[in-house]
This record gives structure tokens, sequence and C-alpha cells, in this order.
């Protein structure tokens, strides 16, 4: 995954490598409680830390749609993709929200 996340370079690189990156953490967890929230902050975290110009805001995502995103992330990221970029903002957009 390492490899895959220095390859990012767009914003739409970014949607897809935390879609499956996301996915990826959800399908290995090992306890029934707990995961979804651990899981989630984590990301947040991930990306505060490594993806400078960019926020993630788990509030602008549908959370039905994110976990239909998972359920059937087998299939295809496509659903996540579009919650990921939904709740990825640039921290610009996020310091100008905020200022209101």
């Amino acid at each position: 995954m390492h490899n895959d996340f220095l390859k990012c370079q767009t914003y739409q690189d970014y949607v897809i490598f935390l879609a499956e990156f996301y996915y990826d953490i959800l399908t290995v967890h090992p306890f029934r409680e707990g995961n979804g929230r651990t899981t989630r902050e984590f990301l947040r975290e991930f990306v505060d830390k490594y993806i400078k110009d960019y926020k993630l805001k788990w509030s602008r995502m549908d959370k039905e749609q994110l976990n239909m995103g998972v359920k059937y992330g087998y299939v295809g990221k496509s659903l996540l993709e579009i919650e990921i970029a939904k709740g990825l903002v640039s921290r610009e957009e996020e310091l100008t929200s905020n200022a209101r």
C-alpha cells in the first residue's frame, strides 16, 4: 500500500487509494465492536498526517451509502470512492468554512 500511496498525485488518486485502503482495513478487522469507529479515526489521522492538502470529514459522507460501499466493495469500490470524495476536502476549504 505504501507504493500505491506514493503514486498518488491528484485528488482522484487519493480518493481511489483511500477507498481501497478503507475497504482493505475493514475486511481484516478481528472484533465485532469498535472497528468502524477505530478505522474511521485511523484513516482521518492518516490523511491529516500524510496528505498535506486535504482533510477527511466523515460528517460530509452519507452513512448508509458508505456502509453500502463497504458491503459491496468486493464487487467494486466506486460507491466508496463517491463517499470518500464527499469527505476529502481541501485544507483551504476547511479553513474558509471554519472562519464563517
